[in-house]
């Protein structure tokens, strides 16, 4: 009885110690609800450099047109893909070709923005592509670039 009652004991604590930090409620010197997904990404209460360049367009599309920007990332690169359009009538993706082979990086249909972050393990190109479900869109994209990132164009 005795070592349920401490496993309780434990789990109670545990998920008060989750509960605290999700909340706000820890106090070691920094945010935890800000910077990019777990997926790895920085923690914005950390004293990190801002992106190297700002690249930003605004591109109208008409269906069933597409247009697709290209980036060149080496090991080690980061892109942050921010995007918007007025109406949730815009079908996207960020994809790299590798091997061979399509690797979709991230994806969204009917949206009305995008905030993707682009995390490069290799030297490769990635590319952002944006197609309107239906008729004309205008849509402003912002790319900050990392490390050695590069813009390599077709949003213009």
């Amino acid at each position: 009885m005795g070592s349920r009652a401490t496993v309780a004991r434990h789990a109670v604590a545990a998920a008060l110690v989750v509960g605290l930090v999700a909340a706000g409620g820890c106090d070691d010197g920094h945010d935890h609800d800000t910077g990019p997904d777990a997926a790895g990404g920085l923690d914005a209460g950390v004293d990190a450099p801002g992106p190297r360049q700002v690249v930003s367009r605004t591109v109208v599309i008409a269906s069933p047109q597409l247009r697709e920007g290209g980036l060149h990332l080496v090991a080690g690169d980061r892109v942050h893909v921010l995007a918007s359009t007025a109406e949730p009538r815009l079908q996207w993706n960020v994809h790299a070709h590798v091997g061979g082979s399509t690797t979709v990086i991230g994806m969204g249909m009917n949206v009305a923005t995008i905030d993707q972050w682009i995390d490069a393990t290799a030297v490769n190109d990635y590319f952002l592509t944006l197609l309107p479900t239906s008729g004309s869109l205008s849509v402003a994209v912002t790319l900050e670039l990392y490390g050695q990132a590069q813009y390599t164009g077709g949003l213009d």
